[in-house]
């Protein structure tokens, strides 16, 4: 195993990531600190399986058997392939936009919120700018 190096950003500056679809997790190479604040936000497009494409707020709607895999998500409450973050154990939701202030210490990462064992049916990316807020 290679150890990954990660960064902690400077207050005002920014880094971008690439989340892909149809991997649970994305290591975002981002430390962030209890307490900092981070304005996140992502462009592109990404598909579950033959549903309709999305953008980063995910997609509304669903068929049975997404109502009966609704609480395999990590985030059950929020859409189908929202893009959402976790460090440490704590998820939160991300969108296209949203500004965050951190509840734990730790390494970022980034995932579409889809019912765990169903990533390998997704495709596209999201490009993701982290930048820390003063």
């Amino acid at each position: 195993m290679h150890a990954t190096a990660q960064i902690h950003l400077a207050d005002s500056a920014s880094f971008k990531a690439t989340v892909q679809a149809n991997h649970e997790l994305t290591a975002s190479m981002i430390t962030v600190y209890d307490g900092e604040t981070y304005q996140i936000t992502a462009t592109g497009e990404w598909q579950d399986a033959g549903y309709t494409p999305s953008d980063a707020d995910g997609f509304k709607g669903m068929n049975a058997p997404m109502f009966f895999g609704m609480l395999l998500k990590p985030l059950p409450g929020e859409p189908y392939m929202k893009l959402c973050g976790k460090v440490e154990g704590w998820k939160f939701p991300i969108g296209n936009s949203t500004m965050v202030k951190m509840k734990r210490s730790g390494k970022l990462y980034l995932f579409p919120n889809d019912a765990k064992g169903y990533f390998g049916n997704n495709s596209g990316t999201m490009e993701v700018t982290i930048q820390r807020v003063p």
